[in-house]
C-alpha cells in the first residue's frame, strides 16, 4: 500500500505542471489509494497535448480496480485529434465519486481545464502544482514561477499546494530532494502556495532531513516503462 499523495479532503484532485514533472503517476497513485480505502473514484485523462506516458495508458488495469477512466474520444489511437469526453461532465453531476484529473503539461495542456474551471471552483477542489527539478526548465525558481503563473492564467484555476517530485526515476538519490527543495521553498514563498508533499519511493526515505521527510509520501511507479525491466541495461540490480 502506498501513500496517498496529497491532503485526503478534497472530492476532486487536479494535477497541473510542466512537461514530465508526473503529473500522471501522481494522478495514478491517488486514483488507486482513493479507490483500494472504499470510494468509488474516476480519473479523467486531460492530457490532449502529449500521446506519451498518459493516463489513460493504465486503462486496463485502472478499471480492474473499479476506477471509472475518462479519456480524450481518441486517445491511444492512431488519430491525432484534440477532442474532450462528453463524459467528463459527468463527474460533476456524480457527487458520490472521488475524481481525479490528470491535466496535460504546461500552459497549452492546462488550457483544457479553463473549460471546466467555473465547475471546479464550486466544488471541494485540490489544485496541485507538480514540480521536478530534474526536468528541462525546472531546476530554477523563476523558471517555474514563470510557468506556474502561464498555467494559472490558462487553466483559470489556483493552485492549493506545491508537490515536490524531483526524480531521475531509478537513478534518484536524496541529494537530488535536497538540493532541489531549497529551490521549490522559494517557489513557494514567491507564490503563497505551501509545498503539501516531497514524493519519492521508500528505498530513500529513512536517509532524508527531517524537514523533508516530514511530508513524504511514497508511491508506486505505475509508469516505469516496460523496457526497464525486459533490458538488462535498464534493469535495477
Amino acid at each position: 500500500m502506498t501513500d496517498i499523495p496529497v491532503p485526503i479532503e478534497p472530492r476532486v484532485h487536479v494535477f497541473i505542471g510542466g512537461y514530465g514533472c508526473g503529473k500522471t503517476e501522481l494522478s495514478l497513485n491517488t486514483a488507486f489509494a482513493l479507490r483500494a480505502i472504499g470510494h468509488p473514484v474516476a480519473l479523467v485523462d486531460l492530457d490532449i497535448v502529449n500521446p506519451y506516458f498518459r493516463s489513460a495508458e493504465r486503462c486496463e488495469s485502472l478499471e480492474a480496480q473499479g476506477i471509472r477512466v475518462i479519456a480524450p474520444v481518441f486517445a491511444l489511437t492512431s488519430v491525432d485529434v484534440p477532442a474532450l469526453s462528453a463524459q467528463i461532465q459527468s463527474v460533476f453531476d456524480r457527487t458520490d465519486e472521488r475524481v481525479v484529473f490528470d491535466a496535460g503539461g504546461d500552459d497549452a495542456g492546462a488550457a483544457a481545464l479553463g473549460r471546466y474551471a467555473a465547475l471546479l471552483r464550486r466544488e471541494n477542489t485540490g489544485v496541485w502544482y507538480v514540480i521536478n527539478a530534474r526536468r528541462p526548465m525546472s531546476g530554477d525558481a523563476e523558471s517555474n514561477l514563470d510557468r506556474l503563473s502561464r498555467i494559472t492564467a490558462r487553466s483559470r484555476l489556483q493552485p492549493d499546494g506545491i508537490i515536490h517530485n524531483t526524480n531521475l526515476g531509478d537513478q534518484t538519490s536524496v541529494r537530488d530532494l535536497i538540493d532541489s527543495h531549497a529551490m521549490i521553498e522559494r517557489v513557494s514563498q514567491e507564490s503563497g502556495i505551501p509545498v503539501v508533499a516531497a514524493i519519492g519511493q521508500r528505498s530513500i526515505a529513512a536517509e532524508l532531513p527531517g524537514n523533508i521527510r516530514a511530508i513524504y509520501r511514497m508511491i508506486h511507479r505505475y509508469m516505469r516503462p516496460e523496457f526497464f525491466d525486459e533490458d538488462p541495461a535498464y534493469a535495477r540490480s
